[in-house]
């Protein structure tokens, strides 16, 4: 974190004048200078920093590895794998398994293009938030738990409703409308993973107190 204040400090010539552009107090600012300040800072201020360093990459991943303790390391990497495990348990072999031979991605192809605009639309909002890898893969993980029971026909042999039946019945638009704001409603939290684990590292030390 040294590094990234020392940046900030030399930018705007001042201590001072750096804690003023974070709207923190000099003193506070000299002790996140001198590496007393890391993980313990607020979202707020977090953002405030990223915001001031947004075109200096090299600065702006030395506050990454700054707030990235072991605390909000165990949570990513529980996240991670979540996320893989879910998307191997529609798409086996993700992510070196094609999407182009999964099922769920070739009933999405089928789809007329009333329905692909949907889904358009709903990857287009969600991945307007964030352009990180893993968000993409969540969005998209989102997509296909919104189509997995349409798999359902197919996989018991037609007793379950097809999305064909859905669309003679008028429901088929209804259903994605409903699947896919489901899955918006899910994804209402910070997209940015370091941020969302910091979040909830936070509410864990709070409930020790």
């Amino acid at each position: 974190m040294g590094k990234v204040i020392g940046a900030l400090a030399r930018r705007y010539g001042t201590q001072k004048d750096a804690a003023a552009a974070l709207q923190i107090t000099p003193v506070y600012f000299w002790r996140l200078l001198h590496h007393r300040g890391g993980a313990s800072i607020t979202p707020g201020l977090f953002n405030r920093i990223a915001a001031l360093l947004e075109a200096d990459d090299r600065s702006m991943r030395d506050l990454l590895h700054a707030v990235a303790t072991a605390e909000t390391r165990q949570q990513r990497h529980a996240y991670r794998t979540w996320l893989r495990k879910s998307w191997r348990r529609i798409q086996p072999g993700w992510p070196r398994s094609s999407v182009n031979d999964s099922v769920w991605f070739g009933i999405e192809r089928e789809l007329p293009r009333y329905a692909q605009s949907y889904i358009g639309a709903f990857v287009k909002k969600q991945e307007a938030r964030h352009d990180a890898t893993h968000w993409n893969h969540r969005v998209w993980l989102a997509v296909a738990n919104a189509l997995a029971p349409l798999m359902a026909s197919r996989q018991a042999g037609g007793i379950e409703q097809s999305w064909q039946e859905l669309d003679a019945a008028d429901e088929r638009g209804p259903y994605l409308k409903a699947a896919l704001r489901a899955q918006d409603l899910l994804l209402r939290r910070e997209a940015n993973l370091l941020r969302r684990a910091q979040q909830i590292a936070r509410k864990h030390r709070e409930r020790r107190r």
